[in-house]
């Protein structure tokens, strides 16, 4: 694993990675050699609640768009806030389900901006 990284921020980035592949036109994924690397950097997690109402997780994100051969080359600067994770296939119940779906809405919605300056 890389360094600072661990098993939930793996789990997490792999949602990201399946919000943001919901658009058909650009595909993302992680390790590749590509020009471009989104750089996700969490600002604030709320984790819901479950019970007999479902509080939905929530997240706030710096995202940034980098050449990945210089990172300090940033071309884009997109900001995440509350991005409520709902509408997706995960076990609610538990925390990292909810803040899971959280980065998943977050990925989804990235896209359809994406989306909207490809046009």
């Amino acid at each position: 694993m890389p360094p600072g990284s661990n098993i939930q921020n793996l789990f997490f980035s792999d949602k990201l990675v399946d919000g943001l592949n919901k658009s058909k036109k650009i595909k993302f994924s992680k390790n590749a050699d590509a020009k471009y690397t989104l750089m996700v950097e969490p600002q604030w997690m709320y984790a819901g609640w479950s019970g007999f109402v479902m509080q939905p997780g929530k997240l706030s994100a710096d995202m940034s768009f980098v050449e990945t051969a210089n990172p300090s080359h940033v071309l884009a600067k997109i900001k995440g806030d509350k991005i409520e994770g709902t509408g997706s296939k995960v076990d609610y119940s538990m925390e990292y389900g909810r803040i899971s779906a959280a980065y998943e809405k977050t990925g989804k919605e990235l896209g359809k901006e994406i989306k909207k300056v490809k046009k």
